[in-house]
C-alpha cells in the first residue's frame, strides 16, 4: 500500500456512494413519487460518474484485455465523455427532482383542509344534533 490516506479516502467514497444509492432506493420504495424517482436516478448517475474510472480500469487491467495501441485513446475519450454526460445527467435529475418535490409540497399546502379531520369538527356536529 503506497498511500494509506488515499486508500482510506477511496474506500470511504465507495462506501458512501453505495449508501447513497441504497438510501435513495429505499426512500423511493417507501414513497413512489416522481420527485423521489428523479432523485433516485440522480444518485445512480452520481455513483456511476464517480466509479466510471474504477469500472473502466477494472475491466482493462483485471481481465488483461488485449487492446491495440490505437484503441486505447478511443476508450480513454469514451471514459472522459461518459463521466461528463453522467455528471450533467446527475445535475439535471437533481434539479428536476427537487423542483418536483417542491411542487408536490406546495400542492399539499394549498389544498383546502378537510374539516372532518379537525378536532373541533365532532363537537360542532354534536351541537347541531342537540339543536334539532
Amino acid at each position: 500500500m503506497e498511500n494509506p490516506a488515499e486508500f482510506v479516502s477511496t474506500t470511504l467514497q465507495i462506501v458512501l456512494c453505495i449508501v447513497l444509492v441504497v438510501v435513495a432506493i429505499r426512500t423511493y420504495r417507501m414513497q413512489r413519487t416522481r420527485g423521489f424517482r428523479l432523485l433516485l436516478n440522480a444518485s445512480i448517475c452520481y455513483a456511476l460518474a464517480r466509479f466510471g474510472w474504477f469500472t473502466y480500469d477494472l475491466a482493462i487491467y483485471s481481465f488483461s484485455l488485449p487492446l491495440k495501441q490505437s484503441g486505447a485513446p478511443v476508450l480513454h475519450e469514451w471514459k472522459l465523455y461518459s463521466g461528463r454526460v453522467l455528471h450533467i445527467a446527475f445535475l439535471m435529475f437533481m434539479i428536476l427532482g427537487l423542483r418536483s418535490l417542491r411542487r408536490e409540497l406546495l400542492a399539499q399546502l394549498h389544498q383546502p383542509s378537510n374539516q372532518s379531520l379537525e378536532p373541533s369538527a365532532g363537537r360542532r356536529t354534536e351541537r347541531l344534533k342537540d339543536d334539532l
